[in-house]
């Protein structure tokens, strides 16, 4: 029974008038959609928007609810689907497998690239130098030659000289006024040579970075699913720029509703940051087109009993950013359905903060440096809205 329902869906076409010819794909989950359509080919996915509540009707028919991407839609939904599949006893090992195949790629394609770019790198620049290395060659064999070293200890193996006379050789070649003046030339030869390289590579600082700072990154992954039902818990607190009257808390999976058509408004952590690291993932499940700007996140300090608010980015206009500068060329395109995911790592002075779009890639800001002002007193996370309209914002993760 089941195997002819999955073998009628391949036939199932679009009835929409001109999609004929078009299987149906996909399912609109969004339950407060206004379209009365919700089975949809293709050609009205382009034209239904809201992909972020889409699921593919092939899951649906082939897998259980546990294995169907993009379902449930509410956040809580997922939360409950995530709890269970760790605390099955069948899924659980295939999660964390998933998991650490998607790191693993995801590094080894990193990795690689970095790999292919140096190998291009130092070959464009051996290119580029080959008279001058293959005179440093020259040079550096002179410099160093073992020849001499090599005829004493064959001579002492041989037996023609003996243990006394081949330690002597050792010291004069060692000693050799040539050698010492033939290593200075080396030395100030490839001293001209360094300027003119745009590649070099230090092994020791190389492997410093890879083993230190990598591994010991590698490393929180442990620490990461520890106290994992017990989290850092961070709320947002709703007050007005100006006061300090908390109006609403908002934990995660909590959606805020901004009214801020003609005035400000302000969302708080309720939680100081000075070291370590703070994360906060956001959700906008709308965005108002009337009214663009401006939604601006940032951090916030009281010092001499006096609130300071600064900005660090806007995420409509790109304005207001305080050091962050565009690492990939892309601006963030708020819209409906935009994730932004914002890391604060107040040992190192730096901000990263990222679109994510639904290939986990988007565009990314990241702060030089902090200013010493923000740097000198505790720091709370602040999202501002200011003359933006109407916004609906999810926290979907923090600590």
């Amino acid at each position: 029974m089941a195997s002819s329902l999955q073998q009628g869906y391949q036939n199932l076409q679009c009835e929409i008038k001109g999609h004929e010819q078009q299987k149906i794909v996909y399912i609109c989950a969004n339950q407060d959609c206004k379209r009365q359509e919700r089975l949809l080919c293709t050609k009205c996915a382009i034209q239904h928007g809201d992909s972020q509540y889409f699921i593919l009707v092939d899951e649906i028919v082939k897998k259980d609810e546990f294995k169907t991407e993009n379902w449930p839609i509410d956040f809580e939904g997922q939360q409950i689907k995530t709890f269970l599949s760790q605390h099955n006893p069948d899924s659980f090992e295939e999660v964390i497998e998933q998991l650490f195949t998607e790191l693993e790629e995801k590094i080894a394609e990193r990795i690689d690239s970095i790999k292919q770019d140096m190998k291009l790198s130092f070959k464009k620049q051996t290119n580029l130098m080959t008279d001058q290395i293959v005179k440093l060659h020259m040079i550096y064999s002179k410099a160093y030659s073992l020849d001499n070293l090599k005829e004493s200890i064959f001579q002492y193996i041989e037996e023609t000289i003996d243990k006394f006379q081949v330690e002597n050789k050792i010291n004069e070649f060692l000693h050799s006024f040539q050698r010492q003046t033939d290593k200075v030339e080396a030395k100030r030869y490839l001293d001209q040579l360094l300027p003119k390289c745009s590649f070099y590579i230090d092994p020791q600082r190389f492997r410093d970075i890879s083993y230190s700072e990598i591994i010991s990154n590698i490393d929180k992954l442990q620490q990461s699913f520890k106290d994992s039902f017990n989290p850092l818990t961070w709320k947002f607190v709703n007050s007005n720029l100006y006061q300090s009257k908390a109006l609403l808390e908002i934990n995660e999976g909590i959606t805020f509703q901004s009214r801020s058509e003609y005035g400000e408004e302000v969302i708080l952590s309720d939680r100081s940051f000075q070291y370590g690291t703070a994360y906060m993932r956001l959700r906008f499940d709308k965005v108002s087109e009337n009214y663009p700007c401006h939604t601006l996140i940032g951090l916030y300090s009281t010092r001499n009993n006096k609130e300071e608010y600064s900005p660090l980015l806007c995420l409509a206009c790109s304005n207001y950013s305080e050091g962050m500068i565009c690492q990939n060329g892309q601006k963030f395109n708020l819209q409906k359905g935009s994730v932004i995911e914002v890391i604060a790592n107040f040992d190192k002075n730096t901000v990263v903060m990222r679109e994510i779009l639904n290939d986990g890639y988007g565009a990314i800001w990241v702060s030089s440096q902090l200013s010493e002002r923000l740097n000198a007193s505790p720091k709370k996370f602040f999202v501002f809205f200011m003359n933006c309209g109407s916004n609906q914002v999810t926290l979907l993760s923090s600590y």
